[in-house]
């Protein structure tokens, strides 16, 4: 059962006081080798060259930093991107381990939790983003040889600073049922053709505007339309896209703007996987997960990684945003495909948990950790530095490296946790 929607928006709480206590054990810095160790630990997380892997954990922490310290009206619970990455899961023998694995140069962790929140998780909106990308693809490719045609239709809306992201989006959403439930619909999708649609929704926020809410549709149609006849299917669609809109209580879109075609040439597109590309790039945003995006263009609206990569170099204000674009979306789905149309191309239905699998079954772990000792290298923020390590100077390295923390860093109690054999 889902939780409960919020009813107000989640506000930053105070961080909580310093303890008057000091922690228990001996103290860090008394021996050359605890302060070569610390020393090493911060060259791990030097921000000399931001890799997208070092830009992925930089945003998961702000946003684990944001869910942990806000709170709301209804008392619940932290999202799950709180724990994604961080908290250690049970294996079948109710085992908590931590593995490092390897495979093809490239290494990662195993045994850890994986939210699979697509709108507040970094990680995982990039991997599930690459698997529906994947996806979408291969429906297109089967799209091309049954002779269909595919375009990406953007639905949106005149929208003020003042407006509440909570109140368009309920408005919006309620336009575009009514825009499929209609009569005019059916006489238009019958007039042209029209087989199904993925669809997807997404926002930003500018500055001048405040919330931008829109929705981005792949179209598939039963025969190309002629180029000749192109702009009589956009102003139709306009005309029916403004009158639901007027309906739901929504300012009319211009036709400048409301209605936006992106016709797809198959043959000359850069092949069906760049269609499927430029697609989820415009969902999910996933440009501003690799900083593909310019400071420049995103002072016309950010999405919500723009604002959590904002929040994360201390912009206060766009953490706030971010908390409120939180309490809206999450648990609210991100693509949804038209009734049939999955069995007209012939695709299965995958889940989310399928596509944050990493590597392949045969990889073994280089290194493997208790709960006691991973939560030491969380303490020092090295995450990210290790996986490098493993990738250079393999099994041994990193093993050393671990083994270092663990000397230099006590546990909560004041503890030392014990060395890797």
């Amino acid at each position: 059962m889902r939780p409960a929607p919020h009813t107000a928006p989640l506000r930053l709480l105070p961080p909580p006081a310093p303890s008057l206590q000091p922690p228990k054990g001996p103290p860090l810095g008394k021996t050359t080798r605890k302060n070569s160790a610390l020393s090493r630990i911060k060259d791990l997380r030097a921000p000399d060259r931001e890799t997208a892997r070092k830009r992925m954990y930089r945003l998961r922490g702000t946003a684990r930093h944001l869910v942990s310290r806000a709170g709301d009206a209804g008392g619940r619970a932290k999202h799950r991107v709180a724990w994604c990455g961080h908290r250690v899961q049970r294996d079948d023998w109710g085992d908590q381990r931590v593995e490092i694995r390897m495979e093809d140069g490239r290494a990662w962790y195993h045994g850890l939790y994986r939210c699979g929140d697509v709108w507040l998780c970094p990680h995982c909106s990039k991997k599930i983003a690459a698997g529906r990308r994947t996806e979408l693809a291969e429906a297109v490719i089967e799209a091309d040889v049954q002779g269909m045609a595919v375009a990406m239709v953007t639905y949106t809306f005149p929208h003020q600073r003042t407006d509440d992201l909570r109140e368009l989006v309920a408005k919006f959403a309620k336009a575009r049922s009514k825009l499929r439930a209609c009569r005019a619909w059916k006489r238009f999708v019958n007039r042209w053709g029209v087989e199904g649609e993925v669809k997807a929704l997404e926002v930003t926020h500018g500055e001048a505007n405040g919330w931008h809410p829109h929705a981005h549709n792949l179209t598939f149609f039963s025969t190309p339309i002629p180029e000749d006849r192109r702009e009589e299917f956009a102003a139709d669609l306009y005309e029916a896209w403004k009158t639901v809109c007027i309906r739901a209580d929504l300012p009319a879109p211009s036709r400048e703007h409301g209605v936006h075609v992106l016709w797809y040439d198959l043959a000359a597109a850069g092949g069906t996987a760049q269609v499927a590309a430029d697609y989820v790039a415009g969902w999910s945003a996933i440009q501003e997960l690799t900083g593909a995006t310019s400071k420049a263009g995103r002072r016309s609206g950010r999405s919500s990684w723009a604002l959590l990569d904002d929040a994360s170099r201390g912009d206060e204000r766009a953490g706030q945003l971010w908390l409120d674009f939180s309490a809206v979306f999450y648990h609210r789905q991100q693509l949804r495909w038209s009734k049939g149309l999955r069995n007209r191309l012939k695709r299965i239905e995958l889940f989310d948990g399928d596509m944050l699998e990493e590597g392949s079954p045969e990889a073994r772990p280089v290194v493997t950790m208790s709960r006691d000792q991973w939560a030491v290298v969380c303490r020092t923020r090295a995450q990210e530095g290790l996986l490098t390590v493993a990738e250079s100077e393999g099994s041994e390295g990193v093993r050393g490296e671990i083994n270092q923390i663990l000397a230099a860093v006590p546990m909560v109690g004041g503890s030392y946790a014990p060395l890797i054999e």
